[in-house]
């Protein structure tokens, strides 16, 4: 392919031995009996919708329970607001909130249907990963910015990195 573009054999094999995968890219983990999701890098709605259909379709074994974790920002409402929505849609049997706009974020959960239990964390070690069943699903999605760096390193510290 890069001789076809025309760039010469030494500079592709040069610019290949120098890539560095993005360390925030879509994984998964297992933590204990659970499994952990890494969407939060995802920049949309759509993707995000995505990617939690095609997991859910593809596990071996449906999970026992699914938590959709959502982290936000708050220079980014808009993008609160679509997360509170997409919500509402996915069919998770809880959600736990992270980050800045919690209070909105479940006033428009409730307002748009979701009657399932919230859970407000003030950090990423509030996550109770070790309390959730096995076969539990955890699917962190919104952004990865300030306590979802915080959650993937716990994550990748405590957890066992399924895909590379």
């Amino acid at each position: 392919m890069c001789q076809h573009l025309g760039v010469d054999r030494e500079t592709a094999l040069s610019g290949m031995a120098a890539y560095h995968p993005d360390p925030y890219a879509l994984s998964f983990y297992r933590l204990g009996g659970v499994h952990f999701v890494n969407a939060l890098s995802a920049n949309d709605i759509q993707s995000t919708r995505m990617i939690y259909r095609q997991v859910l379709s593809t596990l071996p074994r449906s999970p026992q329970r699914t938590v959709l974790l959502v982290n936000n920002r708050m220079d980014r409402g808009s993008r609160t607001r679509s997360m509170a929505e997409l919500a509402c849609t996915l069919s998770s049997d809880e959600v736990w909130l992270l980050g800045s706009g919690q209070d909105y974020f479940l006033r428009t959960l409730r307002r748009g249907g979701y009657r399932g239990p919230v859970t407000k964390l003030k950090s990423a070690g509030d996550a109770d990963f070790a309390a959730l069943p096995d076969h539990t699903l955890v699917f962190a999605a919104g952004n990865i910015a300030g306590e979802g760096k915080n959650l993937l390193a716990r994550v990748e510290e405590e957890g066992e990195r399924l895909v590379r």
